[in-house]
């Protein structure tokens, strides 16, 4: 008993003790003492030293000490009397000595001896204080002599140190006990204990007491576990981010009315199993109880069911491909017939989030690349991987006509898309009427630098004309054609309602004499086709009042060749309208259609008139392409400037000056001629306010195109319109002009030397393209209503100086190029849909994401033109609205075995989850736990489960980031559930199985931290090159001899592992030297913030800082930056083990702190009310968790006694 008492007699605190009755525990109890080293000439490797059998009718003592009333430690002390033989195996000598073990302390009530160590090297019934696992030896020599014992074991049987000599110096030593009931060894013992209370007997300044006064305890029985349900866990993005899924075993218990102290876990594994997955889709009576997976990464067209190759687009130097799932469809004929529109939403915020995650692991459309030169000048390509989910949405809506919604909420992001039945009708005989001729192929390419259609006649005997303009294509590696289509589609379907025109040709393609053509002109030659809109002259005036405009001639199904339409990319469609579509009005059918054709009235020509009323869509596009002409306009240059007051500085020169005086001095008549002289020429020159001759050049602009709607009692009003003026200066009201953009660029080019100074020459002087664009969505017209689309226009030119000759040049219709060669037609459709509702009402359908499974293999044509298949990242399902896909197993004893388990295969060194077993299996877990896996890791080396006071933790395996350039997880996946399968046990060792099913929720995100698979290092997405000499010297790159500086894609110190709980230790450094590698603000001196999140409390991470910011510069001093060690802290929980209230009992429930206090209640009370918490171990956890853990360590070598 002296051992013990030694060991506390320097603090004042209060102890008592218990005697513990063992009968009902065990029969039989044996200490075994191993020893490791040399003795007596025998080597020794954890080999028997001494035993020791204790007499179980005798109690064993308890001792407990309490600072107030909070447990600091106990221990157990058997009197040497009390054992019955005790013998050293070496010499067969009898020893008998008191024994004293410090008992585990698993919470401020409950004490413990368990089992200690997994494998080969593991006790029965002791501590890891007493007892190792590994070939070092728990007690061992001393460094210096404490208490005038030499060796560790004299602390734990004192009686040693009768028989300790020399030789057994080098002598280490490690204890057990053998502990034996009716059912088998014991292998935990727990002592639950009260709140000390009653009479108490103090221990101060070396003075025992009487000790042994106290009432002997009966332990009692522990109950079996009958049962053990299953429990069912869901894994959600807060478990994710903290890193551990948490399950209560003290509550467990309690539902079954059983005590958890009573059962401990004696073993537990984790397995993956297959969940069950179901993505029910129903449209209709066509699909039913089907899955469904969107091709949401595919660009191809069927034609029927036949997969033919994509036609690719243009976009700003880039070569894109249209991704073609959402006319898919929408073409299908069941879909079509179900005359009922579908609006896809994603299953949840999260489910978007992951979408656009995978979206940068894939190649858009499996085909876009990029080109780039390589070190060696050789030019190489790269796949082109989508940047966010706008990219997704702008291939999907590229083709015009497919009439898909896009909504968006209020933060921007995606809402939904809604997908109409199809509105096409195929067009029979196209190709022969248009393409064909003669045995030979008129095939139309175009590519992405220039716009311009190219006409290639390609001979052709056999072979349909789709057939050799593609074999042709893919010869001459032309990039787009327009005439490799197998059939030709009219955006129409409705063949009494519906409408799509065109014109035949622009005006002075068809007749190059001709000088205006403003509206339909019956009789003439050109009364067989409608035309663009046309005029050449210095002034005209559309209409006066009350007309308000001239229907624009737009009818036509026959055009002098084949084309693209403005703004669309497919190359399949074509213009048609059926004859059913005609009224009688039009006195040329005898059809009873919506379209009326008045070809005697030009200005009333075209009308749509709503036979039944319903719901409609009009759509225009177009070009207004306008020449400003001034046979005087370089003499006005020259004369004004740069042959007179601007003679000296060359004034203008550049095209940045150029068109900044043709802006002011044409378009705004002179308005601001003044001023930009005067800031182009740095204040050289002034020409005055409104420049040499103001109010000259185009003296008046307005060009109006609009829809114009006539109720039945001849009220009219514009639908929607689209207005050109001059400039905002001078037409404040119109949304579009012809003022030219300029930038600084353009200072650099050269922009007088095309001007011809002889007057009897013309110069255009300005050449605007202005795309028109009217699209009304959905409306509804009432029957009677009609609705014509109408120009209206007022302009004016005068030439720049006296004597000379300004005209404008104007065309409504096609889209023309800076030489007047034609690129595209304009259009003019009409479509009419069912409403939506009752029958016909707008389906709800959710776009579900499955982010860990490859898609379905698709078909589709790869660049080569060759038919492959493909899969993409994430598979994304469609399915019912209200509807959860996804469904765990059942888990029980009887059904484990059956399950579909999911595995690495042996020796697998990255997390890939290939293997699939009918019978139990889980490498991936010690794999994981012995760090075999460069992909995956547990976070600070924790085990894959452990518990804590009860609560089981399902540590979750870690992303390695560090070194990755994707994001595809294998952990977690809502396919598979992780089935803890937990063996539970009571002293009596008697065993249950236990199972934990834990399932992803379904709306579980895992961001991606990442780079993307073009390793985000590609700044510029153009073929376009930089041809400027680029120079790297001394890690120095230099353009055009001026240095830039590169900045890493990612910031050092990078993330390395999460910890425990989400702490996050963030912090920046302040530098006086600004020198550095980093960036670090040239004012302030402050770098960016650092993020390490291996870090686990404040204190490693103000060391981490320091030592950091010390690494960067000398001068910098570190700031650390996480709000958790910088400020007052609330929400925060004990369950009674951390704090005493001022009236000295135990608290237990929320609290915060406050200027370094910890306080009653979740946050503060601004009255001050709140009671102030004292730690129970006299540190407060909140600051120094690192100084207990130092303090342990000190404890620990010292031998704790």
């Amino acid at each position: 008993m002296d051992g013990i008492e030694k060991n506390i007699k320097n603090t004042e605190v209060v102890r008592y003790t218990k005697k513990i009755d063992l009968r009902e525990l065990m029969e039989r109890l044996q200490v075994k003492v191993y020893g490791t080293g040399t003795w007596m000439g025998a080597k020794l490797n954890k080999s028997q030293f001494i035993t020791m059998d204790y007499d179980v009718n005798k109690p064993v003592l308890l001792y407990l000490t309490y600072n107030g009333k909070n447990l600091v430690d106990g221990y157990l002390y058997f009197k040497s009397e009390d054992f019955i033989r005790g013998q050293l195996k070496l010499n067969k000598k009898s020893f008998l000595s008191d024994f004293i073990i410090r008992l585990n302390k698993e919470s401020n009530r409950t004490l413990s001896l368990r089992q200690v160590g997994t494998r080969l090297n593991k006790s029965l019934l002791t501590t890891k204080e007493i007892f190792s696992v590994t070939q070092r030896p728990a007690l061992q020599l001393f460094s210096s002599p404490i208490d005038r014992k030499k060796h560790a074991i004299e602390m734990v049987l004192p009686g040693i140190s009768e028989i300790f000599t020399k030789n057994m110096n080098n002598l280490g030593f490690d204890i057990d006990m053998n502990t034996f009931s009716t059912t088998g060894p014991l292998t935990s013992l727990f002592f639950k204990l009260s709140v000390p209370g009653g009479d108490v007997i103090k221990y101060k300044n070396n003075k025992t007491g009487n000790v042994d006064t106290t009432t002997i305890i009966k332990p009692k029985r522990i109950a079996t576990l009958a049962k053990s349900p299953t429990s069912y866990v869901e894994m959600t993005s807060k478990d994710l981010e903290i890193g551990q899924v948490k399950f209560n075993y003290v509550d467990y218990f309690k539902e079954l009315n059983q005590d958890y102290n009573d059962h401990y876990l004696s073993s537990s594994e984790v397995f993956i199993v297959k969940n069950t997955e179901n993505y029910k889709l129903n449209i209709g009576n066509f699909i039913s109880d089907s899955t469904k997976e969107l091709p949401y990464n595919v660009s191809r067209r069927l034609v029927g069911n036949d997969i033919t190759a994509s036609s690719p687009f243009f976009d700003r130097g880039l070569t894109k491909y249209p991704l073609s799932w959402a006319s898919e469809l929408r073409n299908n004929k069941f879909f079509t017939k179900l005359n009922r529109c579908m609006e896809f939403s994603f299953y949840s915020n999260e489910h978007l989030n992951s979408f656009q995650e995978i979206l940068r692991e894939n190649q858009i459309a499996n085909l876009e690349e990029y080109t780039y030169y390589d070190e060696d000048n050789i030019l190489q390509t790269q796949p082109r991987t989508y940047t966010n989910i706008s990219d997704w949405v702008s291939r999907t809506d590229i083709d015009y006509f497919n009439d898909l919604n896009i909504t968006y909420k209020n933060d921007g992001r995606l809402n939904s898309l809604t997908i109409c039945p199809s509105k096409q009708s195929k067009v029979n005989g196209y190709e022969k009427n248009v393409i064909w001729e003669n045995n030979k192929c008129s095939c139309k390419y175009s590519d992405d630098v220039s716009q311009k259609l190219k006409t290639v006649i390609v001979p052709s005997t056999t072979k349909e004309c789709s057939e050799v303009c593609k074999e042709y294509q893919m010869t001459e590696n032309l990039s787009k054609c327009w005439t490799c289509e197998k059939e030709y589609m009219s955006p129409i379907y409705d063949l009494r309602n519906d409408f799509f025109g065109t014109t035949y040709s622009t005006f002075r393609e068809s007749f190059t004499g001709g000088t205006k053509y403003t509206g339909y002109t019956s009789g003439a030659i050109t009364g067989d086709n409608s035309y663009d809109i046309y005029f050449s002259g210095n002034s005209y005036t559309a209409t006066t009042f009350p007309d308000t405009g001239i229907a624009i001639p737009i009818d036509n199904i026959n055009r002098i060749e084949h084309r693209p339409f403005v703004g669309v990319s497919s190359p399949y469609w074509v213009p048609f309208y059926s004859w059913q579509s005609l009224s009688g009005q039009t006195g040329t059918s005898s059809g009873s259609g919506a379209v009326i054709i008045q070809t005697g009235d030009p200005k009333n020509y075209l009308i749509y008139k709503s036979l039944s009323g319903g719901t409609y869509k009009f759509q225009y596009n177009a070009y207004l392409d306008v020449k400003y002409t001034d046979t005087k306009w370089c003499e006005y240059v020259a004369t004004n400037y740069i042959s007179g007051a601007t003679t000296s500085i060359s004034y203008p020169s550049s095209e940045y000056h150029i068109k900044r005086l043709i802006n002011s001095s044409i378009i705004e008549k002179g308005l601001t001629e003044g001023n930009t002289v005067k800031e182009d020429t740095n204040g050289i020159y002034f020409p005055g306010k409104h420049g040499i001759n103001p109010n000259t050049g185009v003296n008046n602009f307005q060009f109006d195109v609009f829809l114009e709607k006539e109720n039945i009692t001849g009220t009219t009003s514009n639908i929607v319109s689209t207005s050109i003026g001059a400039s905002p200066l001078t037409n404040p009201t119109s949304n579009l002009y012809l003022i030219s953009p300029t930038n600084i660029v353009q200072n650099t080019m050269s922009g007088f030397s095309n001007c011809y100074m002889s007057a009897a020459t013309a110069n255009t002087v300005f050449h605007a393209r202005i795309p028109i664009s009217l699209n009304t969505g959905l409306i509804s017209l009432s029957s009677g209503e009609s609705v014509t689309l109408k120009y209206d226009t007022e302009f004016s030119a005068t030439s720049k100086v006296t004597g000379g000759n300004a005209y404008i040049e104007l065309n409504l219709g096609h889209q023309l190029d800076l030489s007047g060669n034609v690129v595209s037609s304009p259009f003019y459709r009409v479509t009419k849909y069912s409403p939506t509702t009752g029958t016909t009402s707008t389906l709800q359908k959710k776009l579900f994401l499955n982010a860990q499974k490859l898609s379905t293999p698709h078909k589709y044509f790869n660049r080569d033109n060759k038919k492959v298949e493909g899969s993409s990242v994430g598979s994304l399902y469609v399915i019912d609205k209200g509807y959860s896909p996804i469904s765990h197993p059942k888990v029980t004893s009887q059904t484990f075995r059956t399950l579909n388990f999911i595995d690495n295969i042996k020796g697998s060194t990255t997390f890939n989850l290939d293997t699939n077993s009918k019978s139990p299996t889980n490498n991936w877990a010690s794999q994981l736990e012995n760090s075999d896996l460069t992909d995956y890791y547990l976070p600070n080396n924790v085990d894959l489960i452990d518990i804590q006071s009860g609560i089981l933790i399902f540590n979750l395996p870690r992303y390695d980031q560090k070194d990755s350039v994707n994001c595809n997880y294998k952990f977690p996946q809502i396919s598979h559930s992780y089935v803890i399968k937990n063996t539970i046990s009571n002293v009596k060792g008697v065993e249950i199985e236990h199972f934990i099913v834990v399932t992803p929720k379904e709306t579980i995100y895992v961001p991606c931290f990442g780079a993307t698979k073009d390793d985000k290092v590609d700044l510029i997405e153009s073929e376009i090159k930089i041809r400027e000499e680029i120079d790297n010297v001394d890690s120095e790159i230099i353009i055009d001899d001026q240095p830039i500086i590169l900045k890493s894609a990612r910031s050092l110190p990078i993330t390395e592992l999460k910890s425990l709980d989400g702490f996050r230790c963030k912090f920046y450094c302040v530098c006086n030297d600004k020198r550095s590698n980093l960036l670090i603000d040239p004012f302030y001196g402050t770098t960016e913030i650092f993020t390490d999140t291996a870090i686990k409390n404040c204190n490693d991470c103000e060391s981490k800082a320091n030592i950091y910011c010390t690494s960067v510069n000398k001068t910098c001093v570190a700031k650390v930056f996480t709000q958790t060690c910088i400020g007052d802290k609330n929400n925060l929980y004990t369950n009674g083990d951390d704090y005493l209230l001022p009236s000295g009992n135990i608290y237990v429930g929320f609290y915060h702190t406050h200027n370094g206090e910890t306080m009653v209640g979740a946050s503060h009370n601004i009255n001050d009310t709140d009671e102030v918490l004292t730690p129970i171990n006299g540190i407060n956890t909140n600051t120094t968790q690192t100084q207990n853990t130092s303090n342990s360590s000190t404890n620990s070598s010292s031998g704790g006694y």
